[in-house]
Formats: structure tokens, C-alpha cells, sequence
């Protein structure tokens, strides 16, 4: 209830005699509209294999990303609801997961070198599992960090793409962010930064242009060793993304208004980790 400065803007507020925006905890506010095609395939553990993989293909539809914070990334105002009805920023269109694990044939009891002793200890009890993941791009967010309205009214200012024109300078498979040959995007492909004067822009919350898909997959190879009838022991060897395959994802940037419009801003998905570890049981 504290005091205002008395403008247009204050008086044009639902609520004009509290200042600053008003957000409720618990509020209900906006809807989302989910469809997908899913599909499965599942080998139940036999023969020393089980596998499990799954495909996902889907769109995910909003009015709104948050509802408890007011920056360019939630909407253009929580007023017109209506206008941001797009796409989710989290909408990956299509997804593909696949599981593994088996347990290699050799040792004691095993197809191959059916062997106790020293013979078993080193080629039996191994097992090997992996997790293959690959996922299309999620939605790109443009905005104008100048983006002059009243900060009563919580609104994002957002491009729209000129029509004829191509908002990318040139495929993204081409790109190279060490070639030097930046920007990705072409900021005169948007809607000029002089024209958010008090004005929100004609462009979508939320752009139909995707960044870069995902890939990773994780490989673990792990000994069990049964040195006795008690005593027993586990070998493990754990690579994650294994292959060391980078995505660069969304990583740009993407204020039509900063001199680095486009260009690739550093982020990148995590390089391949290994660990070992070794775990006795008696």
C-alpha cells in the first residue's frame, strides 16, 4: 500500500491503488493442450538381454510458462493470455530412448568357456547396459532487451520475422562456432528494435524456429567377481556421453537489441565423464 507515482499506467492497473504487479501463489491462470503419438518396445530380461525403447512424437501448446514472475521469457502480458498461446519453450517434438542390458556369455554356467577357477574369475560375471537418447531441438525465444512500456503492465517486447526473409544466415548444420562465421541468426530478418517505442511487437512469445537437437548415450561395463562362496566383488567402468558428442542447443543469443544477436553464446552440452569403482561384498 505504499505510495505510487500517479500515472497513466498506475491508473490503467486492475488494482491501481496497490503498487507493483500482484501474483498469487496458488493461482490457476493459463491452459496447456498436450497430444503425442508414443510408442514401445520392451524385451523382458531373457538369455542374459533385457532392452526397453521408447518413441515419443508430440507438441505441447501454452498460455503461459510461469505465472509468479514477470520477465521476457513468460509472455507478453498476463492481460492478453490469449496472445500467448503457442508453443511450449520445453516442446520437443520428436524423442527416442533405448535401454539395454546384457549379460555377456562367458564364464561358468555361460555359453562360452563354461570354466570355473581362474578361467571364470577373469571372463565371466561381466555385464554390459547403455541408455541411447536422441531428441529434436526445443523452440527458440527472440526478444528486445529495449522494449520501452510501462513495467505496470508485465509485458515482453517480441519480434516477428519480416515475411520474405530468413531469420537464419545460413543452415544449421553448416555452422561452425570456432570458423569465426557468426552470427547464426540475421538480426535484419526481425522486427527493427526502434519500433518497441511502447509497443510489444507482432511476434510470438515463443518462435516456431528450433535450436539444436540432443544426443547422448551413457555405457557402463561392470565385472562381478565372486572370489569365494562370501566373499564377493564388483568392478565398474561408467561413460557418460561416451562418445563425447557436443549439442549446442539454444545456446545464442537471442536479444535482437545486444550487437551479439545470434552469435553463439558458449553454452554446450556436458563433454564424456568417466568413473570407476570397485564395491566388495562378504
Amino acid at each position: 500500500m505504499s505510495a505510487c507515482a500517479p500515472t497513466v499506467a498506475q491508473a490503467l492497473q486492475p488494482f491501481p491503488q496497490y503498487c507493483g504487479n500482484l501474483y498469487g501463489n496458488n493461482e490457476n491462470h493459463g491452459w496447456s493442450n498436450y497430444d503425442s503419438l508414443q510408442l514401445s518396445i520392451e524385451e523382458r530380461f531373457s538369455h542374459g538381454l533385457f532392452l526397453l525403447g521408447n518413441y515419443t512424437w508430440s507438441k505441447t501448446l501454452t498460455t503461459t510458462e510461469f505465472v509468479q514472475t514477470s520477465t521476457y521469457y513468460t509472455g507478453i502480458s498476463p492481460f492478453q493470455k490469449n496472445r500467448n498461446y503457442n508453443l511450449a519453450r520445453n516442446d520437443v517434438p520428436q524423442m527416442f530412448n533405448l535401454s539395454f542390458g546384457y549379460d555377456l556369455p562367458f564364464g561358468k554356467g555361460r555359453k562360452w568357456l563354461n570354466q570355473g577357477g581362474a578361467v571364470n574369475r577373469l571372463v565371466g560375471g561381466w555385464q554390459v547396459s547403455t541408455i541411447l537418447r536422441l531428441q529434436g531441438g526445443a523452440p527458440m525465444v527472440f526478444y528486445s532487451g529495449y522494449c520501452n512500456i510501462p513495467s505496470q503492465f508485465a509485458m515482453g517486447c517480441y519480434p516477428s520475422i519480416l515475411p520474405g526473409t530468413s531469420a537464419l544466415t545460413r543452415s544449421k548444420s553448416g555452422f561452425d562456432p570456432n570458423s569465426g562465421l557468426n552470427p547464426l541468426f540475421n538480426v535484419n530478418s526481425f522486427q527493427p528494435v526502434s519500433t518497441f517505442n511502447f509497443n510489444s511487437g507482432v511476434g510470438a512469445p515463443v518462435s516456431n524456429i528450433r535450436g539444436y537437437g540432443y544426443h547422448n548415450q551413457d555405457i557402463a561395463i561392470i565385472d562381478n567377481i565372486a572370489i569365494t562362496e562370501r566373499f564377493h566383488a564388483q568392478i565398474r567402468f561408467e561413460f557418460y556421453n561416451a562418445w563425447n558428442w557436443h549439442d549446442l542447443g539454444g545456446n545464442f543469443v537471442n536479444d535482437i537489441s545486444s550487437p551479439s544477436f545470434g552469435d553463439w553464446n558458449g553454452g554446450v552440452s556436458n563433454p564424456r565423464t568417466i568413473q570407476m569403482g570397485a564395491r566388495f561384498t562378504f
